[in-house]
């Protein structure tokens, strides 16, 4: 279903947000969605992973914050895979 949207929409879909910042990767993580996280990820890399809520919280925050834990270890790697330094993924664990 994730890829069929992603097809359709493209990366434009992939990058709405609501109001509050919220991204679909923040409500896949949020929820403990892997295999929906796994595919954002692959479609939305850097750029996804950085965008944040209105209040700063990030994918993985959240994913921490909910006990999602191997969300966040998915996370986290894809954070470092996109180069993200670790001052940089320290923030987005807040």
């Amino acid at each position: 279903m994730v890829n069929t949207l992603l097809e359709a929409g493209g990366r434009e879909l992939l990058m709405l947000t609501r109001d509050d910042g919220t991204s679909c990767l923040w409500i896949s993580a949020q929820n403990g969605h892997l295999e929906v996280v796994n595919a954002l990820l692959e479609a939305g890399g850097r750029e996804l992973l950085m965008l944040t809520k209105d209040d700063g919280a990030s994918c993985l925050s959240v994913a921490r914050r909910a006990n999602h834990g191997e969300v966040f270890r998915v996370l986290e790697v894809a954070c470092q895979n996109a180069g993200l330094s670790s001052h940089e993924i320290t923030i987005l664990k807040r």
